[in-house]
């Protein structure tokens, strides 16, 4: 059987799960002291054992909602969904929030991965109802806001969020001040219009007094080099 205990185990033996002491800016903006990256799902064939027993959870999930159909939120959402439905349609919120297949009359289940403000599986959601479904559950494998509910998502009366791990989400702002925040966010938003076309090698940033790495999506930030 899946837990929570045991996928969290195995994403961070495979090096996809950050936790403290370090300190992570999202590209949401906002800093906090866990990553965890999904992406690494996108090679099937090393992680095809553990695809497979992610395909059975969503599997039980699908069954006790009497779900009709899966729909997997691109990129690492869909991977996971073709596991658990081989029919299953790709909701693309990078393409104009299109889905791959018609759903309409069908009572589904969306799936993502990581959680944190709720956004791409709002906009799933809307894209379903719109195609005329009925939205019975959404599945994340992992959410970092607690925040992120089924009330916060609309899902209504009957719709049932269901979460395989959650992991803390601590805002860290000790010692750091609003300017280095701004600053720090609006160079996340840089890599993002760039569309993360940047090598891991390309350079550092400063972010006050601490060493800082910066990759396509995050700026992972180690032990402060000096403190105070």
């Amino acid at each position: 059987m899946l837990t929570a205990q045991v996928f969290m185990d195995y994403l961070q033996q495979h090096g996809a799960f950050h936790g403290p002491p370090n300190v992570i800016l999202l590209k949401s903006g906002m800093l906090s002291d866990a990553y965890v990256n999904q992406r690494i799902f996108a090679d099937e064939e090393k992680h095809a054992e553990m695809l497979r027993r992610i395909g059975d959870y969503i599997m039980g999930v699908k069954a006790a909602l009497d779900v009709d159909i899966v729909v997997g939120i691109k990129t690492t959402g869909a991977i996971f969904a073709k596991y658990a439905d081989s029919d299953h349609v790709i909701f693309n919120p990078h393409d104009g929030n299109t889905l791959s297949g018609d759903i309409s009359g069908k009572r589904v289940l969306i799936v993502d991965d990581t959680s944190t403000t709720g956004s791409s599986i709002k906009k799933a959601i809307e894209s379903c109802r719109d195609a005329g479904t009925t939205v019975v559950g959404v599945l994340v494998t992992v959410r970092r806001d607690k925040n992120v509910t089924a009330e916060s998502l609309e899902l209504g009366e009957n719709g049932k969020l269901i979460v395989l791990a959650n992991i803390g989400f601590d805002i860290v702002t000790e010692d750091i001040s609003t300017d280095e925040l701004f600053a720090a966010s609006t160079l996340v938003q840089g890599l993002i219009a760039r569309k993360y076309q940047m090598r891991e090698d390309v350079g550092y940033a400063a972010i006050r007094q601490w060493r800082t790495l910066v990759l396509p999506d995050i700026i992972y930030v180690g032990e402060p080099t000096v403190k105070g």
